[in-house]
């Protein structure tokens, strides 16, 4: 029996370590059909939501799907077109911003005793060394237009997944050996995808109220680039923990080159901060609640072993496909304990 779970274990490994190293490998194919396959699940998602709408109750529901699909197209044109004009007026405002931070290390050389000029440039070369802003806004706005060809491309795969939804259950039922395997596999996948769904509808809707309220700060505080600031802002909200941190401190960072002036700063600090407490500690429990069921510690491991695989695109999808892994693996009998220790709750049967 012993020796049956280490041969099983061992087997486990080697073929997590496999997968591990195709993710890596194939990450072009498959961050692009992951990704597809998340918006797929927010646009039935929002589509069905919609379905309830008085209005729209009369439409089929292939019609809402492609209509809230043409919706998220406009959405990420008018995102990049965001990020573009950003990116060639933050080029533009380089000196300016240049010249604030400057006179704010002269004003906190005088407010610690110490007068005369500042040697800017000695100060420059001990904390940013040879770092090339210019060419590094450049590069990142480089890598950002090539990542519009790949969400074009996510965009014809959740179109496709989309209209495949309606044949997926005859290709169970005809690909399975007996009836019973069939449903205990369309019942797997209705878990997965129920919890997912209402996980990313309800999440997505939680991001937007975020980058509403993160858009209206940074708008009256009269912070450069506030639509940029919120968009990413709600992007950066799917990253569990990390992202909310990430999300105040790029755009705090930034006021401190525009204003010039600790305190402004500490007011764009400390408003950001308290729309993410109240979304985080409020509005997210509200809605979200225990959905998932999958422990902190879980969650925080995903995030780093999908990150490692693939980046930002990895810690975004850490949650959803950790998430389908556990609803996958309580579905078996003999991987059921894993499910189980990937689990924050574990209900008495």
């Amino acid at each position: 029996m012993q020796s049956n779970t280490l041969v099983k274990l061992t087997c486990a490994a080697l073929l997590a370590v496999l997968l591990g190293s195709v993710f890596v490998v194939a990450k072009g194919i498959i961050v692009p059909i992951f990704f597809a396959a998340i918006m797929a699940y927010v646009i039935a998602h929002t589509a069905n939501r919609l379905s309830k709408v008085p209005g729209l109750r009369w439409c089929p529901v292939w019609s809402l799907r492609l209509m809230t699909l043409v919706i998220f197209a406009i959405i990420l044109v008018v995102f990049f077109g965001v990020i573009v004009s950003t990116g060639q007026e933050l080029l533009a405002r380089l000196p300016d911003y240049q010249a604030n931070v400057e006179t704010l290390v002269q004003e906190t050389f005088s407010l610690l005793g110490r007068s005369g000029p500042v040697d800017w440039g000695q100060i420059y070369e001990a904390t940013f060394g040879q770092l090339d802003v210019r060419a590094a806004v450049l590069s990142l706005l480089s890598s950002l237009t090539s990542a519009g060809g790949t969400l074009f491309l996510i965009l014809i795969y959740a179109f496709f997944l989309l209209s495949e939804r309606g044949r997926f259950v005859g290709k169970i039922y005809a690909a399975a050996t007996t009836e019973a395997q069939a449903q205990k596999i369309l019942a797997v996948v209705a878990e997965i995808n129920n919890q997912i769904a209402n996980y990313l509808g309800t999440k997505t809707s939680i991001n937007l109220i975020l980058g509403v309220m993160s858009y209206v700060i940074l708008l009256v505080l009269g912070v450069d680039f506030a639509l940029f600031w919120a968009i990413l802002i709600a992007l950066l909200n799917y990253i569990p923990y990390v992202g909310s941190m990430l999300g105040v401190a790029l755009p705090v960072a930034l006021s401190i080159a525009q204003f010039g002036s600790l305190q402004t700063t500490a007011l764009v600090l400390a408003s950001l901060l308290a729309a993410q407490l109240w979304v985080g500690n409020y509005l997210e429990p509200r809605l979200i609640g225990k959905q998932l069921n999958m422990s902190p510690l879980i969650i925080l491991l995903s995030l780093s072993v999908f990150s490692a695989l693939w980046g930002l695109a990895g810690a975004i999808l850490a949650v959803p496909l950790t998430s389908i892994i556990a609803i996958t693996l309580g579905a078996f009998d003999e991987t059921r304990f894993v499910a189980v220790l990937l689990a924050e709750t574990v209900e008495d049967s």
